[in-house]
């Protein structure tokens, strides 16, 4: 589900990992033949020049209840600050910052999942696991560490999003956020109060949100691309 990379150009990096080419070496192979048909989970707006069929993204839903009044609209802003499902991979050093700078902010701030040895202030709601498909359209904004499902599942949801640029490829989806106007790519020292308060109330933020949630929902689906792949492999094969 990564949203910047391009597909071709991860497959040869990770074939020209030692492990692997001495791998291939083992079994005879010399070259990885050519791919018979490409996929592009972005939406059309942002995959200029990028080829393949178009396939929608489908967020992850992830497990969990979601508490009954994540599932109310809120009388205030509300801003979901989510992190990395991996740990030690610097995906959580966005989250002091944004609680620090969302002090005296006018917004319902929910924290999902808060790690054992952060200290949350007590104006912060908290939640356990949950599906994040399910929380965002209830959202008005996101702050998260760049992942790929978080960042197609604000776009999925058209609300403007915060990514912090990280390694691996965190750093593309975060520009891919920045370049589409959807959102902000913002630095865990950079993020300050008037940063948040951009993110929740930009008009121009939100209206890019809702235009890419609308390209996503009108790109076919994974039944229908399915069929499409199934079809053109049948071909290769007879």
């Amino acid at each position: 589900m990564i949203v910047c990379f391009d597909g071709q150009e991860l497959i040869a990096a990770t074939a020209a990992s030692p492990h692997l080419r001495r791998a291939a070496r083992r079994h005879g192979v010399r070259r990885l033949p050519p791919p018979a048909s490409r996929l592009n989970n972005l939406p059309p707006s942002l995959a200029t020049g990028r080829p393949g069929h178009p396939l929608r993204p489908v967020p992850w839903s992830g497990t969990g209840e979601v508490p009954e009044w994540l599932r109310r609209p809120p009388a205030r802003p509300r801003l979901i600050v989510t992190h990395s499902t991996i740990a030690g991979a610097g995906g959580a050093a966005h989250l002091q910052p944004v609680l620090a700078a969302a002090a005296g902010l006018d917004a319902e701030v929910v924290l999902v999942r808060p790690p054992s040895n952060l200290t949350v202030p007590p104006a912060v709601r908290t939640t356990g696991w949950v599906p994040l498909a399910a929380v965002l359209p209830h959202a008005t904004a996101v702050a998260h560490h760049g992942g790929a499902g978080t960042t197609l599942g604000a776009l999925a949801a058209g609300i403007p999003q915060l990514a912090v640029p990280g390694s691996g490829d965190r750093r593309h989806n975060s520009a891919v956020v920045s370049g589409s106007g959807a959102g902000l790519a913002v630095p865990a020292r950079g993020i300050t109060r008037d940063v948040l308060h951009r993110l929740l109330h930009d008009r121009h933020l939100r209206a890019n949100a809702c235009e890419l949630r609308d390209e996503i929902a009108a790109m076919p689906g994974p039944a229908e691309v399915s069929r499409t792949i199934t079809a053109l492999l049948s071909r290769g094969a007879a």
